[in-house]
């Protein structure tokens, strides 16, 4: 799924998350797939994380760093990218969709 805006992310069932450091490791209890994520992409994953939505998680980052709103989204979305391909999260569309 091509993961927009309006839709939030769920982490796998077994996903362990670690920091060491500044870095964040998401680490898959099923699969063993490993991931280290540096500061700013932990930073994604925590925004998202205590997010209702990606865009809220972009308001977060937008307030966090001072950097062009449109590098802020495309960065969040390769990661969800990523992530998803990975299977370490899902993307949930949003509540308020309407199917098609």
């Amino acid at each position: 799924m091509v993961a927009t805006l309006d839709d939030r992310l769920v982490p796998a069932p077994r996903l362990a998350v670690d920091h060491i450091g500044l870095d964040t490791v998401l680490a898959d209890g099923d699969t063993d797939v490993r991931v280290v994520l540096d500061d700013v992409a932990g930073r994604m994953w925590q925004a998202v994380l205590g997010s209702s939505c990606l865009r809220a998680a972009v308001g977060i980052l937008l307030d966090d760093y001072d950097v062009d709103p449109g590098r802020v989204i495309d960065d969040l979305l390769d990661l969800v990218h990523q992530l998803e391909a990975l299977g370490l999260v899902t993307v949930e569309g949003s509540l308020n969709a309407i199917d098609a």
